[in-house]
């Protein structure tokens, strides 16, 4: 169970890293270079101008400026999208959902409480596919 509940943690906390990084206007992320996955996948894996771009945008955030301008925030996003650190999230979360579908399988426990777990574990990764 522990096992499974680290899974579920690891899932959860790279949907909440998804759902922040775009959110410009109520998350600061970027500004404050949070070290969440798709911040350090796009500072570790960017090399040239690309790299060079999002340094600039992550200072000009930081400078005392304190938020992006439309024109930055279509950069940014730009990056986030084009550079595949969306995609690169979307891969790792699918993983731990995959390892935590296993941990379930071997589980002993009535079938009902199993189906719920695997619910939970769908909706936190937003793999839910409906029903009860």
């Amino acid at each position: 169970m522990g096992k499974l509940g680290e899974n579920l943690g690891i899932i959860a906390q790279i949907s909440n890293d998804l759902r922040d990084i775009l959110d410009f206007h109520n998350k600061s992320d970027f500004k404050n270079q949070k070290q969440t996955l798709p911040y350090l996948y796009l500072t570790n894996v960017l090399t040239g101008e690309r790299a060079k771009e999002l340094n600039q945008l992550i200072k000009m955030a930081g400078s005392g400026q304190g938020v992006f301008t439309e024109k930055e925030q279509q950069r940014l996003t730009n990056i986030i999208r084009e550079e595949g650190a969306i995609h690169y999230c979307l891969v790792f979360q699918e993983m731990f959902r995959q390892k935590a579908l296993s941990i379930l399988e071997k589980i002993q426990a009535k079938d009902e409480r199993k189906r719920k777990l695997k619910k939970l574990i769908n909706v936190i990764s937003g793999q839910d596919e409906g029903g009860g």
